[in-house]
């Protein structure tokens, strides 16, 4: 029952952030629109609205209806934090460069670096993952309830 209870919260925040964003002019009920850069990224598109008008509408919106609630079975946004920092560390060692995860809104940091396959040893991905705790907290595998 604490997962059906769990979901309905998740259900219930979800709509509030929504409505909330859609009172923003961010109508997020088909998800966020995506288009194709010059570089041929893919990369949000806000028709009128520039990302930043978005960030504000998502901050807004989070001190609003308050932070989303964290689905059963996975990590919180700080725990996620932490794991982000550790992979991080770790790929430093092993020679990348690669900066520290940037804070996003909703409590959770993101970590984007992009390096071609020749470039990277997945070796290194994996040990990365593995030792930071990444690779258990995203697994499909069911995790063990508490």
């Amino acid at each position: 029952l604490g997962s059906i209870s769990t979901m309905a919260d998740i259900h219930a925040w979800r709509i509030d952030y929504d409505d909330c964003m859609l009172k923003a002019g961010f109508d997020l009920s088909a998800g966020i629109p995506m288009q194709s850069t010059e570089a041929g990224e893919s990369a949000p598109t806000f028709g009128d609205k520039s990302p930043e008008d978005y960030q504000k509408a998502d901050a807004s919106c989070i001190k609003e209806v308050g932070e989303p609630p964290t689905p059963p079975g996975m990590p919180t946004a700080e725990e996620t934090d932490a794991m982000m920092l550790e992979f991080a560390r770790c790929m430093r060692e092993a020679g990348y460069d690669y900066p520290d995860p940037q804070p996003v809104s909703g409590g959770a940091s993101m970590s984007v670096q992009a390096y071609s396959a020749d470039e990277i040893n997945p070796d290194d991905v994996d040990a990365c993952s593995t030792q930071s705790g990444l690779s258990d907290a995203f697994s499909s595998e069911p995790q063990a309830s508490e």
